[in-house]
């Protein structure tokens, strides 16, 4: 590691977009997210000059760099290219990040880069806090893409590891798949049975981790803990914080003492409709002794599909009330919508059940009415993730213009024609 200089930490790594990189291979165009080894940039990969595909680039903060230096830096990337051309099921494919190129650039000081797929969406970080409390149906969805990503990684020989599962290492794409990212504390299993080293948030780190022996049955905890979390909206350990005067050396320790005589509340305590078989589930990924947890996440994804989860009752009313307007009884679709509103459910499901009440009052030629849910499913949107891309905030704000034209107010059509014009601007740049 002598070979390789330090990092630059004066250096704004924002100022390399614009860049082009690998003799006009890829352009850096806008800088989306950054850490300890460097930054990881929006980009496009170019083919004789013409921009051929969106990729992610991470670009590392360190200089210098010489091939033998970039196999150590980059071990992350090899182990899941390796693992990826060791699988032959596209299925479990699909949720992890494709591995495209990596290299040194010397156009930019001789920094290593790494080119991944780019996967357009948020993270379920970002979903579970716009949400609150996910609906359990969704979670399990979420859920069993994950164990299915992590199946293919535990069934390898030997098993790979993840280390870091967490919601903000968890992507949503635009078509709802799940993509693991953040490869950076992945290791094979050794012949001595567990993999060596402390690794990954100590939020979501299983007991084991915590004393450096990490095995598949870790990244089941980590995601009983994102399950528990997603169920509730709380951690399912997050009472347990270290005395103000401990060291943080000791705080692993004092952590793993606190879990070894606790066992958390079942998720259905804080949230009622979590079933009972659900709460056996969630708290075995929970065990402290690692031989009562699932072994890996093969057995965790068989437990979740031999229960099949009902749906919350204003999830059954949105689908029911579709039919019904597809039926074109659309006084049953309404009456059922306005029924489902008065459940308190979580916001997404309310912006569903406002947008498609808006939209059959529209059919119905009641438009104040329609202007009236429409602006209110709108206004839910701000500060979440309901809607993800411009494209589908244009169409609402466009929605909700019609609606006010079709009521005789031209001043508020107008500005939300205006609004929806703006966003279709800004996604085409």
């Amino acid at each position: 590691m002598t070979d390789l200089a330090a990092p630059q930490p004066d250096v704004d790594m924002r100022s390399f977009e614009g860049k082009t990189i690998l003799r006009g291979s890829y352009r850096l165009q806008k800088h989306i997210g950054e850490g300890n080894f460097g930054a990881v940039f929006k980009s496009t990969q170019l083919f004789l000059g013409m921009p051929a595909r969106s990729v992610a680039v991470k670009l590392s903060k360190y200089t210098n760099m010489n091939p033998s230096v970039a196999r150590l830096i980059f071990a992350d990337a090899f182990l899941l290219a390796q693992a990826m051309e060791e699988m032959a099921d596209a299925g479990i494919r699909k949720h992890l990040v494709h591995v495209y190129d990596m290299g040194i650039a010397p156009e930019v000081e001789n920094r290593g880069f790494i080119v991944m797929e780019y996967i357009h969406g948020v993270t379920l970080a970002e979903q579970m806090a716009s949400l609150q409390r996910v609906p359990a149906s969704l979670m399990l969805k979420w859920v069993e893409q994950i164990c299915r990503a992590l199946y293919g990684l535990h069934t390898l020989n030997p098993p790979v590891l993840h280390r870091d599962l967490k919601p903000d290492n968890l992507l949503l794409s635009l078509d709802h798949t799940v993509h693991i990212v953040d490869f950076g504390l992945a290791a094979r299993l050794l012949e001595r049975g567990y993999v060596p080293g402390v690794a990954g948030a100590l939020t979501y780190m299983a007991p084991e981790t915590t004393h450096g022996e990490s095995v598949p049955a870790s990244d089941v905890y980590s995601i009983g803990i994102m399950l528990y979390q997603g169920l509730t909206g709380e951690h399912p350990f997050g009472h347990m914080l270290p005395p103000s005067d401990l060291p943080e050396r000791s705080h692993r320790h004092w952590l793993y003492t606190q879990k070894s005589s606790y066992r958390p509340a079942p998720p259905s305590s804080l949230n009622n409709t979590v079933p009972a078989v659900l709460d056996a589930i969630v708290l075995r990924c929970l065990e402290f002794s690692v031989h009562r947890r699932y072994q890996h996440a093969g057995e965790l994804l068989q437990a979740l599909s031999l229960e099949q989860l009902p749906d919350p009752p204003e999830v059954v009313a949105l689908n029911e009330g579709r039919q019904r307007r597809a039926a074109q009884d659309l006084v049953g679709a309404r009456r059922i919508f306005e029924l489902a509103l008065a459940f308190s459910g979580p916001k997404e499901t309310r912006f569903a059940l406002l947008r498609e009440l808006g939209e059959t009052l529209l059919l119905q030629e009641e438009y104040q009415a329609a202007s009236r849910h429409l602006l209110e499913a709108w206004e839910l949107t701000k500060n979440s993730a309901i809607l993800r891309t411009r494209v589908e905030r244009a169409a609402l704000l466009r929605q909700l213009g019609e609606a006010y034209r079709l009521s005789g107010d031209q001043a508020q059509a107008n500005q939300y024609a205006a609004l929806s014009a703006n966003e279709v601007r800004t996604a085409r740049k």
